[in-house]
């Protein structure tokens, strides 16, 4: 299957909400995206893994795979884009163009790319808070092949604030994608999820606290 290769054909077009479900499902099969799976160079479980998912999904398997390829493709070039122009940027400040999927594809990072990610601005802008999308008739995504990143002008740091991306754009981001991912489970198993979430930010908070003022706030 992974021999078949076609010249510039579009990947099928997919919601936001398919594209999420393709991603997590592929995150959960390292042997496709992890060079370093024991099974990454095996061409049968790689099949395999793409068939898998494909009877779930209701797509071709080689359809799913060009979409993944599609979106590698994007999120290669949106992080050179990103690292090409905060090297040029004099204030440090990084314009880009968001796109839905930057999170949620980050696990395909190796620990290269993160010592070589720049550092994004900071700089808080005023915003009405984001909604997530509505599945209306058949919501698709954009392709994103090309990306457009800018650094910001000195001279004018407020010129193009809604195009930031900083820390709380990025918890944002993700709280949508993980939104969007439980709407394929039913809602035992969501409530279960977000149970065992609360659960996790409920210790993380409480060693916080214990690392901070030496003592739990519980204890």
């Amino acid at each position: 299957m992974e021999e078949k290769r076609t010249n510039k054909r579009r990947s099928v077009e997919m919601s936001l909400e398919e594209t999420f479900h393709l991603i997590s499902e592929v995150q959960l099969r390292r042997c496709l995206w992890d060079p370093t799976h024991e099974d990454h160079r095996c061409r049968k479980t790689r099949d395999e893994s793409w068939q898998d998912m494909s009877l779930g999904m209701n797509y071709d398997a080689d359809d799913l795979l060009e979409k993944w390829q599609s979106l590698r493709s994007s999120y290669r070039q949106y992080k050179s884009q990103m690292r090409k122009r905060a090297r040029q940027s004099v204030s440090g400040r990084i314009r880009v163009v968001k796109w839905p999927f930057y999170s949620a594809m980050s696990f395909t990072n190796t620990s290269k790319d993160e010592e070589e990610m720049p550092v994004l601005s900071t700089a808080a802008s005023p915003k009405s808070p984001v909604k997530a999308p509505i599945k209306s008739p058949r919501q698709t995504e954009p392709e994103f092949e090309q990306v457009e990143v800018d650094s910001l002008s000195p001279e004018s740091p407020l010129e193009t604030t809604d195009c930031l991306l900083n820390p709380q754009d990025e918890d944002v981001m993700y709280g949508q994608s993980i939104a969007l991912q439980m709407k394929q489970f039913s809602p035992r198993t969501k409530r279960k999820l977000q149970i065992h979430i609360h659960d996790l930010i409920a210790d993380a908070q409480k060693e916080s606290f214990a690392k901070q003022f030496g003592h739990s706030y519980d204890g």
